[in-house]
């Protein structure tokens, strides 16, 4: 299995961070730019991601299976 990706507030700037174990952080100026990118870079890699919210609480995000297929 891959590395788990991590959907983070970014405090100071109020957008959001992508993170990855041991690579640098993409930034996004919102959370649904932030959330997509993670989704597609987890792919179907089975790869983890999860929203860490501005309230210190933390969810898993899954990808749908299946969209945009007829």
């Amino acid at each position: 299995m891959a590395a788990e990706l991590h959907v983070l507030p970014h405090a100071s700037t109020g957008g959001w961070t992508v993170d990855t174990a041991g690579s640098v952080p993409a930034w996004f100026a919102t959370l649904g730019e932030a959330q997509q990118a993670a989704l597609r870079q987890a792919g179907a890699r089975d790869t983890p991601v999860f929203l860490h919210d501005r309230y210190h609480r933390v969810r898993p995000l899954f990808t749908r299976r299946g969209s945009g297929q007829a």
